[in-house]
């Protein structure tokens, strides 16, 4: 492998998937690998997989790159990202430690939480 930047989270960050309220969360510890940065105001980085077994999916053609996007978890956003998206305790509080989160907002939080 070249001499590329690398950079391993120290949060988890949200991945927005192709349809409308899908989420994903990229973990703790993850290696995020520097490709390059555009104009518009963004960077792409590659992640690598090891994987085993077998996936059902579709063939593409490789010629064209279709990204999905790659985000920190707003702390305004938490609230609707936990009620719609199971996520670890640990990730939790990753995201409460890094988003700052006193406990007067996890008060708040926890009082707006539809069970």
């Amino acid at each position: 492998m070249n001499s590329k930047k690398a950079f391993q989270l120290e949060e988890p960050l949200l991945i927005e998937g192709q349809r409308q309220n899908s989420y994903s969360l990229l973990p703790v510890g993850t290696v995020l690998y520097y490709d390059k940065s555009w104009d518009e105001g963004h960077s792409t980085y590659h992640v690598y997989f090891n994987f085993k077994g077998e996936f059902q999916a579709s063939e593409v053609s490789a010629e064209s790159i279709d990204p999905i996007w790659l985000r920190t978890v707003p702390k305004e956003e938490l609230p609707k990202i936990l009620s719609e998206y199971p996520i670890s305790v640990q990730d939790l509080v990753v995201i409460l430690k890094s988003k700052k989160i006193t406990k007067q907002d996890l008060v708040q939080i926890l009082r707006d939480w539809d069970e």
